[in-house]
């Protein structure tokens, strides 16, 4: 694990660019230890992110594929200003369906620091933006698409 932190600390330590954006996300994501990625890594990598443009910190795809396929949330979501769960975006058959929305919305990790989401084409419905709505994470969202969700004007 002190060979992980201190990959984590040398990418952190040079000037942000998206090579490194993305091997930072795949070094956390792919961490065995998830447990201490999530305890000690992510807030030690989030407090040194503010210097990083948002137009970096966008989810990969892998991190999309494994949201929907995998039990567990990547925790790369948790540094991630930009989360595009759109159906044109996805890398999986599989759609995001209201269970696992609301399932992501009482995580910790989703959201965490995402100012940006983008749901369009997932069939999610009213209940799944409600839960969304009602997670500590959403305010900081500053822009939600919700075009072909499912979601009636009652949802809104």
């Amino acid at each position: 694990m002190n060979d992980l932190f201190g990959e984590i600390r040398s990418i952190l330590s040079r000037p942000p660019d998206a090579t490194r954006w993305r091997h930072l996300c795949q070094l956390v994501d792919d961490a065995s230890d998830h447990r201490a990625i999530i305890t000690q890594a992510l807030p030690y990598i989030i407090a040194h992110l503010p210097p990083w443009p948002e137009q970096i910190r966008v989810a990969s795809p892998d991190a999309h594929r494994r949201l929907l396929e995998e039990e567990h949330i990547p925790p790369s979501l948790a540094m991630c200003t930009h989360i595009n769960l759109s159906h044109n975006a996805m890398v999986s058959s599989k759609r995001l369906t209201t269970n696992r929305l609301c399932q992501l919305a009482d995580s910790s990790l989703f959201l965490a620091s995402a100012t940006r989401l983008d749901l369009r084409g997932q069939p999610i419905g009213n209940h799944a933006l409600h839960t969304l709505a009602d997670s500590p994470h959403f305010a900081h969202l500053h822009t939600l698409h919700l075009d072909n969700t499912c979601i009636d004007l009652r949802g809104l």
